[in-house]
């Protein structure tokens, strides 16, 4: 009896357990912040910042104080905090679903409207956000 107790214990235990990040500790989860992104573009070495929405072509980045765009053409990897890695290889733009996976982590996953990126833009002192070669 008593074995039969312990093997259903341990059998319980993998279920306990968590696998990935929980909201405690998760960014976008505890506050109004996208997640951090390092991009690596053919270009330049890295760039890195607070994703703020992802665009059919792009990525827009806030990067210290700056409105950043990246186009998926020009970047090679993004990695994503707490998320992973994504390596654009020769791919022009990522699929569809790593879009979508992507759009879920930035600050504006339904996307900016064109008056929220014109305050975003003038609070950066900016009047379009600044293209990453």
């Amino acid at each position: 009896m008593r074995a039969r107790l312990f093997v259903m214990a341990v059998a319980l235990v993998p279920g306990a357990c968590m696998i990935g990040p929980s909201a405690g500790n998760f960014q976008p989860a505890t506050g109004p912040a996208g997640i951090t992104v390092q991009i690596a573009t053919r270009r330049t070495p890295k760039l890195a910042g607070e994703l703020l929405e992802v665009r059919d072509t792009a990525l827009l980045v806030l990067s210290e104080g700056v409105v950043q765009l990246a186009p998926f053409g020009a970047i090679r990897t993004a990695r994503f905090q707490n998320y992973g890695l994504l390596d654009f290889g020769n791919a022009k733009t990522p699929s569809a679903s790593d879009r979508d996976d992507m759009r879920r982590l930035a600050r504006f996953p339904s996307g900016l409207t064109p008056e929220l990126l014109r305050t975003l833009l003038q609070a950066s002192g900016q009047t379009e956000p600044k293209l990453v070669p």
